[in-house]
């Protein structure tokens, strides 16, 4: 076999290592644990069709029932904002955030309003994840008022 196609071999090899370690990883949920005491886990969560396929909030902070929480997305757990009254919590979110919300009518949903980065005060798109595991259940997109 010469030089040309022996290397045509050894990069195709190559490329199809890499999308099978791609594909692992694309699957996965992966926690970046820091060895520092004050430190917090940062959850790094899949993405499905855009969306994370679990909600990567760990179950210690989420809402109590009746509550919500604004929450940061990239921003480490102990270093968000605590919950609260959700009518005194709407006022604090800010663009590019999302709105955890836990409801003592649908307890076995979580959900999240993921607020536009553009336009303030805009929800882009409605996401509920189950309670007990975090997986994403569904997604609603508001209706835009025409102006």
């Amino acid at each position: 076999m010469n030089n040309h196609k022996k290397s045509k071999f050894q990069l195709l090899g190559l490329l199809l290592v890499t999308f099978v370690i791609s594909a692992f990883l694309m699957s996965c949920t992966v926690i970046v644990r820091s060895n520092r005491p004050h430190d917090h886990d940062v959850v790094v969560v899949k993405e499905d069709k855009g969306r994370p396929a679990y909600l990567g909030i760990p179950p210690g902070h989420l809402p109590p029932p009746g509550q919500c929480r604004v929450w940061f997305p990239g921003r480490p757990p102990g270093r968000q904002p605590s919950p609260g009254n959700c009518i005194d919590v709407e006022h604090h979110v800010r663009p590019g955030c999302w709105l955890v919300r836990r409801s003592y009518n649908d307890a076995k949903h979580i959900k999240v309003m993921v607020y536009s980065h553009e336009r303030p005060l805009s929800v882009m798109v409605v996401r509920y994840y189950l309670a007990e595991s975090g997986k994403f259940a569904r997604e609603e997109h508001p209706k835009r008022r025409k102006r």
